[in-house]
């Protein structure tokens, strides 16, 4: 076993960053194609991203490990509108997440979580849907209504170039998700 690194081996929370290899094969690109991680491409660390890109589409396309919803939510993502590359100093209320309720009856989305790829998390509270009502969650500050929802963030949570939004129930079981960008 061992650990290739890349152009830049720390993150800049101190998290190595690299190709992990077994058995001259590249472990990244195993857990990307079995569903069992989401590829996350820092650059200048993008040598296998090609490669690791595709692992994970065949293994969303074939709905493996996380990329697996549930068989018949009662609420869905419906989109994702990021703000462009930074997010700094620009209004985070106009970046937002759509849910849509699909169950004619009462959804209870209390402990639900809202997970990007770098597992930043919203949890919900004390929040219901029924079919066809919307819910909106903006990445900046305000006041909720039962309709909006407010994460209070200081930057941009969403990736336009490349991310991932997964909807999870209290349980931890993946309920929908949302691919933005490649």
């Amino acid at each position: 076993m061992g650990l290739e690194q890349g152009a830049v081996p720390n993150g800049p929370s101190g998290e190595r960053w690299g190709y992990l290899w077994l058995n001259e094969r590249l472990v990244n690109w195993e857990m990307a194609r079995q569903g069992m991680a989401n590829r996350l491409a820092q650059a200048p660390n993008t040598q296998y991203d090609g490669y690791i890109q595709q692992a994970q589409q065949r293994a969303i396309q074939e709905a493996l490990g996380i990329w697996r919803r549930a068989e018949d939510p009662a609420v869905r993502i419906r989109t994702i509108r990021p703000l462009s590359v930074g997010g700094i100093g620009r209004d985070l209320n106009a970046e937002t997440v759509e849910l849509l309720g699909l169950s004619a009856e009462e959804v209870d989305l209390s402990g639900y979580q809202l997970w990007d790829a770098a597992r930043q998390a919203y949890t919900f509270g004390a929040v219901t849907l029924v079919g066809g009502q919307q819910l909106v969650l903006h990445s900046g500050c305000g006041s909720p209504v039962p309709e909006r929802l407010y994460w209070c963030q200081n930057v941009a949570v969403w990736d336009a170039r490349g991310d991932v939004a997964f909807l999870v129930d209290a349980t931890g079981q993946t309920i929908d998700f949302f691919v933005l960008g490649n």
